[in-house]
């Protein structure tokens, strides 16, 4: 991989991971967790795919890696509920 795609998928995923956050501490209290939170990973998901076919990375696509991706992805989505019905609460 080249130094400048990993640099712009790694500013791509702070700028993108910086907006949902911001966005579903506004709307915590409007919508239900779990929509707030799958509609977080899924947009973020979608962008930095669209930003690796963007940049030239089409194979990670079809990698063994990206099943990874979507199980951290996953435990992140929990993590991210824990911590925002923590917020919540206090």
């Amino acid at each position: 991989m080249d130094y400048s795609a990993g640099i712009l998928l790694a500013f791509g995923a702070l700028v993108f991971w910086g907006v949902s956050d911001l966005i579903t501490k506004i709307t915590l209290h409007r919508e239900s967790h779990w929509i707030l939170l799958f509609g977080a990973q899924f947009i973020g998901g979608i962008a930095l795919l669209g930003a690796a076919v963007w940049v030239g990375l089409q194979d990670i696509l079809w990698r063994p890696e990206l099943m990874l991706l979507a199980g951290l992805g996953f435990l992140n989505f929990f993590g991210m509920y824990t911590f925002y019905r923590s917020l919540k609460e206090k």
